[in-house]
């Protein structure tokens, strides 16, 4: 942390054992802290160990005490390579991955984003009621400076996965969240993507068959 640019502010105190938790529950990417290395917009480099927090869009790193801080200043960096996985800065917090695909004409990224919802109570016949309990917790457990500290998922909240999904042309993100939208994107060759993608069974929650859906779009780059 002797890097004069990795100014950090620690908003959260979390004991070391608060993200032991299996893929199921976790509100993070990944299943424990990776080290990664932050390469800042000025050139400079530094090194901590990370995690993406699917909550916040946020990403976190473990600092002194096996305390979990976030970035206090994430403009000033361009990205940070995780187990040679990408995370590019786009905006205020957020970091997108930048995914790897076999051709670079067509940049993929996807926001990693999950919501966590309350099962509701228990009634008769074992049925679960849907009330207010049930909705997003979105906004739940925030301390009076409206920071949202860890929430210890139980039995009864489940995970929602809520990925999205853009490509890089000509500088600017556009957000695709079916194959449709996605064809769309390339007017032209609208109907042939729609066609071939249709035809070759692609399930669009299945990360894996995103990347070839955009690998084979790439095609089409003008």
């Amino acid at each position: 942390m002797k890097n004069k640019h990795f100014t950090i502010l620690c908003l959260i105190l979390l004991p070391m054992l608060s993200y032991a938790q299996d893929d199921s529950d976790s509100k993070f990417l990944f299943e424990k802290f990776e080290k990664g290395k932050v390469i800042y917009k000025k050139g400079s480099t530094t090194t901590a160990s990370f995690n993406y927090n699917i909550f916040t869009g946020k990403m976190v790193f473990m600092g002194d005490n096996n305390v979990i801080m976030e970035l206090a200043n994430p403009s000033l960096i361009s990205f940070i390579n995780i187990n040679d996985r990408v995370f590019e800065h786009i905006k205020n917090d957020e970091f997108y991955e930048k995914v790897k695909l076999n051709s670079e004409t067509l940049p993929l990224y996807i926001k990693w984003y999950s919501s966590f919802i309350s099962k509701g109570k228990t009634g008769a016949y074992g049925m679960r009621s849907v009330n207010n309990s049930s909705t997003e917790m979105k906004n739940i457990n925030q301390d009076f400076n409206g920071h949202t500290p860890d929430l210890v998922l139980g039995k009864d909240v489940v995970k929602h996965p809520k990925n999205s999904y853009f490509l890089k042309i000509k500088g600017k993100f556009q957000k695709f969240n079916s194959f449709d939208s996605l064809a769309k994107i390339l007017k032209k060759h609208e109907l042939e993507i729609k066609e071939q993608l249709k035809e070759s069974n692609f399930d669009f929650k299945n990360i894996e068959d995103v990347k070839k859906a955009v690998e084979y779009c790439s095609q089409f780059v003008e």
